[in-house]
C-alpha cells in the first residue's frame, strides 16, 4: 500500500491494482467509472458555446504522473464532453447512480 505521501504514478497505480485484482472488479470500473465521469463532465460544462468542462482542470496532474495516461485522459474528457452536451440533468444524474452502482 502506498504511504500518506507518495503520490507518484506508480505507488498509485501500484496501490490502486492491489485493491482491484479481480476480473469482475476490472469489469464494474470499465463500465461504472466512465459513467460517473460523464455525469461529472455534464455537471461542469460552462456552456454548448464552450464546453469544455471544469473537471478538465484536473488533466495537468496526469502530465505529472505519465504522458500516455495524460493523452488518454484528454481524450476520454473530449469525447464524453461531447456526449454529455446532449444529456438532460435527469440522464447525467442517472449515469452517476448506475457507475456508483456498478
Amino acid at each position: 500500500m502506498a504511504s500518506m505521501g507518495d503520490f507518484s504514478w506508480a505507488s498509485l497505480s501500484a496501490d490502486y491494482a492491489s485493491y482491484h485484482t479481480t476480473r469482475g472488479n476490472r469489469a464494474c470500473h470499465a463500465v461504472g467509472i466512465p459513467l460517473i465521469v460523464l455525469a461529472l463532465v455534464r455537471w461542469t460544462q460552462v456552456a454548448p458555446l464552450a464546453p469544455v468542462p471544469a473537471v478538465a482542470l484536473v488533466l495537468p496532474v496526469y502530465l505529472f504522473w505519465d504522458l500516455r495516461l495524460a493523452l488518454a485522459m484528454a481524450a476520454m474528457v473530449a469525447a464524453l464532453s461531447a456526449v454529455a452536451l446532449h444529456l438532460t440533468p435527469s440522464a447525467a444524474l442517472a449515469a452517476f447512480i448506475v457507475g456508483w452502482a456498478f
